[in-house]
């Protein structure tokens, strides 16, 4: 009769990979669902970095505090057509998922949940077995990441300016309508170099972004549309509190001293 073995030792597991593994590959625990209750202890020594299960942007900076790691949010829901609510966003709010991920100073990940050709009775899709992405957000996350890669990531720092005037409440239940998680996600969210390199989104249209500019050059202003994947040079600004008001909803701002 096999053994029923009704507790994993994830500690003994992930020690022994990162005593063993000669080349040192990253190492953690996927939490389940939205509580913390669910949270693996990602501030073990093993662990390299916090594989967390959420869309909670509003969290972002706590999480980044506590665990002192480089922060996955590992499956903020998906773009496609399941009943579920994890499996159907919208190429808009998918593709703003990763602006807000980046933007809070965390890495997302993608995939899809469309139905294909090869669906009978079971779940295949390129959540489960890869192939052809059929979503519109890739290309405009891999636009998302040129931004990124031009910026000076290394050494900009994410600071959101929170919009809602709720508070976040300790504990948000994993069944939930969703209303309260939007609505403490809709923030502006801005990552800064001070003095230097600026970059801020907001998925409104008619919202104003304020970005106290440091430092006595002038910035270069330039406006993303990240749903159409264009970049305007709007001309130069002058150092000190500037403010925007956003003209189409998912807008970025890109401010670079001269």
């Amino acid at each position: 009769m096999p053994r029923i073995i009704d507790k994993i030792d994830w500690e003994g597991i992930g020690t022994l990979l990162q005593k063993e593994d000669p080349h040192q590959r990253l190492r953690g625990i996927h939490n389940w669902y939205y509580d913390e209750s669910h949270f693996y202890d990602h501030n073990r020594p093993w662990v390299t970095h916090a594989s967390l299960q959420t869309y909670f942007f509003f969290n972002t900076e706590k999480w980044r505090n506590k665990y002192q790691k480089p922060v996955l949010y590992d499956e903020m829901r998906y773009e496609g057509d399941v009943p579920s609510g994890w499996g159907r966003l919208s190429a808009q709010d998918m593709t703003s998922y990763f602006w807000k991920a980046g933007l809070s100073g965390v890495y997302g990940t993608h995939g899809d949940t469309f139905k294909n050709d090869s669906d009978d009775e079971t779940e295949v899709r390129w959540w489960a077995k890869g192939g052809t992405l059929m979503g519109k957000s890739p290309e405009r996350i891999a636009f998302f990441k040129k931004i990124m890669e031009e910026a000076p990531v290394t050494e900009m720092t994410p600071k959101t300016i929170v919009l809602s005037a709720k508070e976040i409440p300790d504990t948000i239940p994993d069944s939930n309508d969703g209303t309260l998680i939007e609505e403490l996600n809709n923030n502006i969210y801005t990552f800064n170099k001070k003095g230097d390199y600026y970059l801020a989104y907001t998925t409104d249209s008619l919202q104003t972004i304020t970005v106290d500019l440091e430092g006595s050059k002038d910035y270069t202003l330039e406006v993303i549309d990240t749903w159409n994947m264009t970049i305007s040079n709007e001309g130069t600004v002058v150092p000190g509190k500037f403010e925007y008001e956003t003209k189409k909803p998912f807008t970025a701002l890109r401010l670079i001293a001269r």
